[in-house]
């Protein structure tokens, strides 16, 4: 069971790709292309490096597969609640990516990162959701990234933002500022809990 796609470049002349087991669906493809997208360097920001006629050369492929592969596996690590570094409902694939799965097939990406089955403005009400659910929390984990890093105001100077963007910079903080105190009394309630369970254990070693 899972809910798999290939994804590959239509200017790849090799089969191969990346392989996802889970969000195959096309919501959930558009979110991990507009993420990646994001991702992309300037000299990447579509697969031709800026021009859609030119010839894609091997760095802007690899480049993309790189970055598409790092975001689905992000996400596929840290979404739920069962966070691992290592998720293993993504692969690099090398042969049968064109044919893709029986699930979702396969997605074809063009150089300017569409997908001729990709339709945003016509979503199923399940692809919106997956679509939004994900994009969520990519925005998320920028948020997040941003609050931990010391360097981020250290050693920069912070962007002239407007008046909402600084609002919806703040809402992000604050709710990472609560989850992340939310997450520091579970793990106490479970330090105790299994510094209790080890103690019960050594004594009853000792009366054994």
């Amino acid at each position: 069971m899972g809910n798999r796609a290939t994804i590959t470049l239509s200017a790849d002349k090799k089969d191969r790709g990346v392989y996802v087991h889970w969000n195959g669906g096309r919501g959930s493809i558009a979110a991990f292309l507009d993420e990646t997208q994001k991702r992309m360097s300037m000299t990447h920001k579509t697969v031709s490096g800026g021009d859609i006629d030119t010839e894609v050369d091997e760095e802007a492929i690899t480049t993309f597969y790189s970055i598409f592969y790092g975001v689905a596996r992000e996400f596929f690590g840290y979404s739920s609640k069962y966070k691992e570094r290592d998720p293993d409902s993504i692969y690099m694939a090398s042969e049968h990516v064109r044919k893709g799965t029986s699930d979702n097939g396969c997605y074809v990406i063009k150089n300017d990162f569409t997908c001729g089955r990709i339709d945003k403005e016509n979503f199923s009400e399940y692809d919106a959701n997956c679509y939004q659910h994900i994009t969520q929390f990519f925005d998320e984990v920028h948020h997040a990234l941003c609050a931990v890093v010391a360097e981020e105001t250290d050693h920069y100077k912070d962007p002239d933002f407007s008046l909402e963007q600084i609002a919806h910079h703040l809402a992000c903080a604050e709710e990472i500022e609560r989850n992340a105190a939310n997450r520091a009394e579970r793990l106490r309630n479970k330090f105790k809990a299994k510094q209790a369970e080890e103690a019960e254990v050594v004594t009853d070693e000792a009366e054994a």
